[in-house]
């Protein structure tokens, strides 16, 4: 039987000391059926020249170039629409795939069945000179008896954060079912993991099969210090209040927004907490905690 195709997006940013590496990831991997976009989001370094040197070399290669730089949302959904794989991958340049990660994916979903949609797996964290920092799992405090759960795990993922974003490949459906990532937002990971999970299964392999880079000056640690982020992140939890049907769920729910609004308040965005005051009122959190919260902002 012909391995379905896989489609490997890998998103570029000023990344020239890292996207060969990435690249050449994907090449090497175990699975033969892969197509590989590489969309760069108008890099002011050198990853165009080493891209397009790459490119000369390997004829399979798809590249998308942004003429202007229009954000990873924006970038993945140029490149999505012009794939074709039954599976997705979404690999930032400064990250990279272990050899049977894409492999080991396809083989889990298949096996699970069409309600599964999205697999992740653990990651190792490595520093910009490649030195092993650790296991994503953990660093993020994960239970080491069960550290992936699967199946229909929406409340979990309301709660708190603990899949590695860069470990995960969906179905084509998944995508298609959320019309790609939110352009709205400044971030795509918290809102495609609460949308997708809502209506698909995860499954998870154990081991580590992606290699994630943790940068002091990456765009997305510069861009998480940034008041769109938390705005977009709120923006998040309001999609999420009409997605969740059960009191557990809610909870889950409260639980996330009252950490969300904390990190918020820590970074003085008092207007998105008191837009998270409202969200309070909503899942009953209790009006001592609201008290508190501006209590705090009045302090400040």
């Amino acid at each position: 039987m012909k391995e379905p195709l896989v489609t490997v997006i890998v998103i570029c940013y000023n990344h020239d000391k890292y996207v060969v590496q990435a690249i050449q990831s994907v090449l090497d991997q175990d699975y033969q059926n892969i197509e590989i976009i590489i969309a760069d989001d108008a890099s002011t370094d050198q990853s165009v020249e080493k891209i397009l040197e790459l490119v000369r070399s390997n004829q399979s290669l798809i590249f998308l170039p942004n003429e202007e730089n229009i954000g990873n949302c924006k970038t993945f959904n140029k490149a999505f629409s012009q794939s074709s794989g039954e599976y997705i991958l979404d690999l930032s340049a400064d990250d990279a795939l272990d050899a049977s990660r894409v492999l080991k994916g396809v083989e889990l979903l298949q096996e699970r069945g069409p309600e599964y949609g999205v697999h992740y797996c653990d990651a190792w964290l490595v520093n910009e000179n490649d030195t092993l920092i650790g296991l994503h799992s953990k660093s993020s405090g994960l239970i080491e008896k069960d550290p992936f759960p699967e199946g229909y795990i929406f409340s979990k993922l309301l709660k708190r954060y603990f899949i590695c974003p860069p470990t995960l490949m969906a179905t084509r459906s998944v995508f298609q079912s959320l019309n790609g990532y939110d352009e709205t937002l400044s971030y795509e990971d918290f809102d495609f993991l609460i949308r997708s999970s809502k209506n698909f299964d995860f499954c998870a392999s154990q081991e580590p099969l992606v290699i994630r880079r943790v940068l002091e000056n990456s765009k997305s640690s510069v861009q998480s210090a940034e008041p769109k982020y938390y705005r977009s992140t709120l923006e998040v939890c309001k999609k999420a209040i009409s997605l969740t049907d059960t009191k557990e769920e809610k909870s889950a729910l409260a639980t996330r927004v009252l950490f969300e609004s904390w990190q918020a308040l820590k970074r003085k965005q008092y207007d998105v907490v008191t837009d998270y005051l409202k969200l309070m009122d909503q899942l009953n959190v209790p009006k001592w905690r609201q008290l508190v919260y501006k209590l705090l902002m009045k302090t400040h």
